[in-house]
């Protein structure tokens, strides 16, 4: 072989290689292998860290995390943050090996940046991943510090922002009971793919606010860019919160596509508050969130003997404009509410519509399914019912479908449609869809519809088995109906 032969042979071979790695190292990062690593791991005991749970390792900890992109924490051990938090400046790979980092009532930042955030991205920079595995974060702070009584608004414990591409997997993150506004994990302004993998989040604090998962996007100003959740993985989670605010939560100004599969999302109130374990609301504009929970078990409970304690309902979902459109589905799901008003409360604040009739009411803004679930519920499945029509404000865009599922209800199946109110907003259900579902209420009336007389929604009811001893019938029939009419008025 020539020696320009030779040369147009490994010429080759490299363009080849270079095109392989340009394909696979997305794919690699994706499915949390742990790409773009040193071969060994840089121990954060070799900056220092002691790792007894007594002596501030933040210093040897920071010092570790920027000048390298894989550090290890050593097993068994636990780390201690005293004089500040961490902040990540740059790709990261984090291994745990089954170690804690500890925060407790020690904890006196010197930065002002860390009174808000224990562990978080720096402000003005991105990264391109950030992967975390085995790592167990241990917060006892249980002084009444971080609350609004002293004029903070919050503290998060890990806040990944401005992080395209974050894995984590075995990652737990537990927050003792105290009186303090605490929200375990909070990704703002969007990433192009977050990816979570048999990992607990829990919440005990009782101050009236508070968080465990959030998404909130937001328009970024310091990048000048709309920031969009491109894809959210969650596998084998469990979301746990007693907080006084939303355990998990979508909420932002563009879009969001979310998949949760084989999660726990427990609820139980104990703090003075209303509040709904999941959201799932858009304050932007032409927004498209497609989101769906695959065998996941959903709970929630209040505790009555609290003042002014209840969930007013377990989901909420909702906009605020037409232009936005939601596609949420429960499919296999185990859902338990104990809640005060019923347990879907979908909400769409309609400020550009004046006039129902000129809505396109065959094209809702929200797509509910539910799916082959599991549902008790001790109120109203969904929208409303007479006792609450006082209460509406705003329309809702909703098509409601529920297909083999096993409903127990202590209430009405109430579906809200049009209600007319002072404040010149509608609620508003187009589309109604129960097919094959085998439902059980204690009460007289099967499905409460309350509509306007001269404006039906569509009603479509199919194979509904009900259950015999309430009602001496085996199927829903328009005798099993009952409808709250009203005049429809400008």
């Amino acid at each position: 072989m020539t020696v320009l032969n030779r040369i147009k042979y490994y010429l080759m071979h490299f363009i080849f290689l270079l095109i392989l790695i340009s394909y696979t190292l997305p794919c690699i990062a994706r499915n949390n292998t742990l790409a773009f690593k040193n071969i060994y791991p840089v121990s954060v005991d070799s900056y220092g860290a002691i790792g007894d749970g007594i002596h501030d390792d933040s210093v040897a900890i920071q010092e570790a995390f920027d000048n390298n992109t894989y550090v290890s924490f050593t097993a068994g051990k636990t780390y201690k943050l005293i004089s500040n938090g961490l902040c990540i400046r740059n790709d990261l790979v984090i291994e745990g090996n089954n170690s804690s980092i500890l925060i407790d009532d020690s904890y006196s930042p010197q930065k002002t940046d860390f009174n808000k955030h224990i562990i978080r991205h720096a402000y003005n920079s991105k990264s391109n991943y950030l992967n975390i595995s085995n790592l167990n974060i241990d917060i006892q702070i249980k002084r009444n510090t971080y609350s609004g009584n002293n004029g903070m608004n919050y503290l998060c414990i890990f806040q990944p922002t401005y992080i395209n591409n974050i894995c984590l997997e075995n990652v737990n993150i537990t927050v003792c009971q105290s009186e303090n506004k605490i929200i375990n994990l909070w990704l703002d302004h969007g990433c192009d793919s977050f990816i979570m993998k048999n990992s607990t989040l829990e919440n005990f604090t009782t101050y009236k606010e508070g968080g465990v998962l959030w998404f909130m996007s937001s328009e970024d100003k310091l990048f000048n860019e709309y920031t969009d959740y491109k894809n959210i993985e969650i596998y084998n989670c469990t979301f746990e919160g007693i907080c006084g605010d939303e355990i998990v939560s979508i909420y932002g100004s563009y879009s969001a596509n979310a998949l949760f599969e084989d999660c726990n999302i427990i609820g139980n109130n104990q703090s003075p508050n209303t509040t709904r374990p999941l959201t799932i609301y858009s304050n932007g504009h032409n927004t498209y969130y497609d989101v769906i929970f695959n065998n996941c078990n959903m709970t929630c409970m209040y505790n009555t003997s609290i003042k002014n304690c209840s969930y007013d309902s377990f989901i909420g979902v909702g906009s605020n404009t037409s232009n936005n459109y939601f596609n949420i589905n429960f499919t296999n799901c185990s859902i338990n509410a104990s809640i005060k008003n019923c347990l879907l409360y979908p909400n769409l604040i309609q400020k550009n519509i004046t006039n129902i009739h000129t809505y396109n009411i065959n094209n809702p803004n929200i797509e509910i399914n539910f799916s082959s679930c599991n549902i008790i519920s001790d109120k109203p499945i969904a929208g409303s019912c007479s006792q609450f029509i006082s209460e509406t404000r705003d329309l809702i865009a909703l098509g409601f479908n529920m297909k083999n599922c096993n409903i127990i209800c202590n209430n009405s199946l109430a579906i809200l449609t049009p209600i007319w109110t002072n404040n010149n907003f509608y609620y508003y259900t187009p589309t109604i869809n129960l097919e094959d579902n085998h439902i059980y209420i204690c009460n007289p009336t099967a499905l409460l519809v309350s509509k306007y007389s001269n404006l039906d929604a569509i009603l479509n009811i199919n194979n509904n088995h009900i259950g015999k001893e309430i009602y001496g019938s085996s199927y829903i029939n328009q005798s099993t109906i009952s409808y709250l009419t009203q005049p429809y008025s400008e």
